[in-house]
């Protein structure tokens, strides 16, 4: 299995804008940031023992998931980062290490606490 490297934290943004502030105005992003970030470390346990595993349906299965709900909250690197493995597993390509989008997902968790802390929408 080659190696390829995740989006840059840089470009596309770890978040996207409008959609922070559209969940912030319903008053949604104090709830749905943090239990995505309670989900997130355990679908990436399961999607890393799937790549260890080259378990391709599991593999398809959940990148194609977190794909969507990673777009759905504006995580736009993490999405993209989801989406490429998801078109890597289709098309029978390289997938990302577990440890890349572990990177990522980091990173993203990090910018979505920032951003539930910094006007929280109690």
């Amino acid at each position: 299995m080659t190696t390829v490297h995740a989006p840059s934290l840089a470009s596309p943004p770890l978040l996207d804008a409008a959609v922070v502030a559209s969940l912030r105005e319903l008053r949604l992003l104090g709830r749905l940031y943090p239990a995505f970030m309670t989900a997130l470390p355990g679908q990436l346990t399961i999607l890393r023992a799937a790549i260890a595993a080259a378990d391709r349906p599991t593999l398809h299965q959940l990148a194609h998931r977190l794909r969507g709900s990673s777009a759905q909250l504006g995580a736009t690197a993490l999405s993209r980062a989801f989406g490429a493995l998801e078109d890597a597993i289709a098309d029978d390509g390289p997938w990302p290490s577990g440890a890349e989008l572990d990177a990522l997902a980091a990173a993203t968790t990090a910018a979505m606490l920032a951003a539930v802390s910094s006007t929280p929408d109690r």
